[in-house]
């Protein structure tokens, strides 16, 4: 966890005031303190998941807004595992991911690039 939080805070991604929590296990920790839980829609069926989650996060911590953001169509098809896979096998990130993330991947998982 405390990697993405890196990546997602790195000096180049956001404000300098922003704070990033992840929770340990549903987003029902987060009702001391937050205001707004951000999540990311890919597909229909993501959709609905977090239709069904911000509905029960609504009941439990009224005060906290959820956002939800749909993907580009030019990345709706990429996965977290697809973006992994690529980077292992030292494949081109750059269409897929921020530079910051590129480079926390190919860091973590070693992958060799190859040349285009």
């Amino acid at each position: 966890m405390a990697r993405i939080i890196d990546v997602i805070e790195a000096p180049d991604q956001g404000p300098a005031d922003m704070v990033v929590r992840i929770p340990q296990s549903g987003s029902g920790d987060f009702q001391i303190g937050s205001q707004v839980i951000v999540r990311g829609l890919r597909a229909m069926y993501d959709f609905e998941l977090e239709y069904q989650t911000a509905m029960t996060n609504q009941q439990l911590a009224p005060e906290v807004d959820i956002v939800c953001l749909m993907t580009s169509l030019e990345h709706a098809f990429i996965s977290s595992t697809v973006v992994k896979e690529i980077a292992r096998e030292g494949g081109p990130l750059e269409q897929f991911v921020p530079p910051v993330v590129s480079r926390a991947l190919v860091t973590r998982l070693g992958g060799a690039r190859r040349l285009p």
